[in-house]
């Protein structure tokens, strides 16, 4: 469940500005999905955000870019799955 901070809310150090956050609102069934968000991906994957990155960084996730926009393609999420099951010895 997605967590949003009450910007009314006291702070706990006054001297920081606030941040807010907005709740994740998936559209449609992963599973249907063409092009993941990095964070659909994340959460479809159990993983944060910066281990999406260093993913990425290693080369063992390749998304793509659409304009600004980071996606990650099904057909590649799917590849990144059996690779880790294949590294796991577990059958597909």
């Amino acid at each position: 469940m997605a967590e949003t901070i009450n910007s009314n809310a006291p702070s706990s150090d006054a001297g920081t500005a606030e941040r807010k956050t907005k709740p994740l609102a998936f559209k449609a069934p992963l599973e249907h999905l063409l092009l993941y968000r990095v964070l659909e991906f994340c959460a479809a994957f159990g993983i944060s955000r910066a281990t999406f990155y260093a993913l990425v960084k290693r080369g063992e996730l390749r998304p793509i870019k659409i304009g600004k926009a980071t996606r990650v393609p099904r057909a590649e999420a799917e590849r990144w799955q059996r690779e880790l099951e294949r590294r796991a010895g577990i059958a597909a």
